[in-house]
């Protein structure tokens, strides 16, 4: 019954009708901007999240995290067998995020006191320099109720960013 269904068009131009649709497309969400034009306002948070894919320390074999180093959190999260991502959220009042090519040494520096299976994380970075450091400025934002339109309904960060907490959503 097409007044039940929504249509869906995907990239390969192929075209469907479901009963629902589930908009599950992040934070820079295309569906959320073509359904509520405007009425997502995301703000700036004086944190900064950083990130990066390193080889798994045998030791680690749960997500590990450290508060209060160095005014920030440290995690290690497993990932798979064979890697792990290592991130920090730190408070960062002023300054832009740095630029890709400071971002290792930069980690570093803001990790060094930290020990055991975070500082063997940690010290793979000064030996792999190409290693690439994500870092963004945690945004958060909230879609104004209702999340759905018609049959469309908004999920996730789609709908609403939380900061993150050193999850697995982030590595």
């Amino acid at each position: 019954d097409a007044a039940r269904a929504a249509g869906v068009s995907v990239r390969t131009d192929s075209t469907a009708e479901y009963d629902l649709v589930i908009g599950a497309d992040g934070f820079h969400s295309r569906l959320r901007e073509k359904l509520f034009t405007g009425a997502f306002q995301p703000g700036s948070t004086e944190h900064v999240y950083w990130g990066v894919i390193v080889r798994r320390p045998t030791t680690l074999d749960r997500l590990t995290m450290m508060t209060s180093l160095d005014g920030g959190k440290v995690g290690a999260i497993p990932l798979s067998h064979d890697f792990a991502c290592l991130t920090l959220l730190q408070r960062q009042t002023a300054g832009e995020v740095p630029p890709p090519e400071q971002r290792n040494r930069l980690l570093q520096r803001r990790i060094s006191s930290a020990h055991g299976v975070i500082a063997d994380m940690r010290d793979q970075l000064r030996y792999d320099l190409t290693a690439s450091v994500y870092a963004r400025r945690v945004v958060h934002g909230l879609l104004p109720d209702p999340w759905y339109r018609d049959k469309v309904l908004l999920i996730g960060d789609a709908a609403h960013t939380i900061a993150p907490r050193l999850g697995q959503s982030e590595a």
